[in-house]
């Protein structure tokens, strides 16, 4: 299952409001998932169903001071924070069950809908200069030559304006993120048959096909410094973390993974986050690019 399939277990929904983490005792089996590092790379927000229901939360990288920014009977999913560290963008079927973006404070406060989009929206990815947001459409309306509705690449202003698509042609494109001076997007596609990374300039649309063969190549997001590419690949067999320069070109793998879920950003300290399979379900973890090893964090 490919992650807009994940994405679409996190539908329907209802506004919610930040709380303190649970006062009920933790279940044996839940799921800790979609983690992504604050922009100092001392915090990280993900999502998890420890509640019985999938919603954000919030806390320190070694686990501690975990807070629930979000508490509906629906779904919230796919925190992304803002540059300034201030805000968080995520998504919400909360009004009326299409997927949509939505925008919160970081204590969970002031959480509001960016536009009124048809279909599933989501998976959020904000520029670094804090005034765009790139994500992934699937407006249920099959196009031309499209057994299905593909998934689109859009861009939205942070204050609601500007809507517009910025991707076309076969296959599904999904989840969009953006080089550290904002002038690129990394996705990845399957407009080619299999899974490979595209990079796409933001300003002309110009596209760069970053992988190619018949493996599978998903996750790609920017190194902190904008020189590398993170990825996930199957190509020598079973899933794993690789990494390339920016503009293509050699390949080269740091460290196997558990599960193809989720998307490996990268810290300031170049730590990645990435899923471990337990007993108990998935949970978040930081992987050490130069050692290959990986150690779950106990929220």
């Amino acid at each position: 299952m490919r992650l807009a399939g994940i994405a679409a277990l996190v539908a329907a929904g209802v506004f919610g409001c930040a709380t303190s983490a649970p006062a009920d005792p933790t279940p044996e089996k839940f799921a800790d998932m979609f983690g992504v590092w604050s922009p100092d790379g001392e915090m990280i927000a993900f999502v998890s169903d420890r509640t019985g229901d999938p919603e954000i939360y919030v806390a320190r990288r070694d686990g501690s001071g975990l807070k629930r920014l979000t508490d509906a009977p629906g779904r919230d999913a796919h925190p992304f924070w803002f540059p300034d560290g201030d805000r968080i963008a995520f998504q919400s079927p909360r009004n009326g069950g299409d997927v949509r973006i939505f925008v919160m404070n970081a204590d969970g406060s002031g959480q509001r809908e960016l536009a009124p989009t048809q279909g599933f929206c989501g998976v959020p990815t904000v520029a670094p200069d804090g005034e765009r947001i790139a994500y992934m459409c699937s407006d249920s309306v099959a196009e031309a030559g499209e057994a299905s509705a593909p998934w689109r690449l859009y861009l939205i202003n942070a204050d609601g304006s500007g809507l517009r698509r910025i991707s076309d042609g076969p296959g599904n494109d999904q989840v969009a993120n953006w080089s550290p001076g904002g002038e690129s997007l990394v996705f990845w596609s399957n407009r080619s048959g299999a899974d490979h990374i595209y990079a796409m300039e933001v300003a002309s649309g110009a596209l760069r096909q970053l992988t190619d063969g018949s493996s599978q190549n998903r996750a790609a997001v920017y190194s902190p410094d904008g020189s590398r590419i993170l990825f996930l690949s199957d190509r020598d067999g079973g899933w794993a973390l690789y990494e390339m320069p920016s503009m293509g070109g050699a390949v080269r793998r740091l460290a196997g993974v558990e599960t193809e879920f989720g998307l490996p950003y990268a810290s300031p300290d170049g730590s990645v986050l990435t899923l471990k399979a337990t007993d108990g379900g998935p949970r978040i973890a930081v992987l050490d690019p130069a050692t290959g090893l990986s150690k779950a964090i106990d929220f």
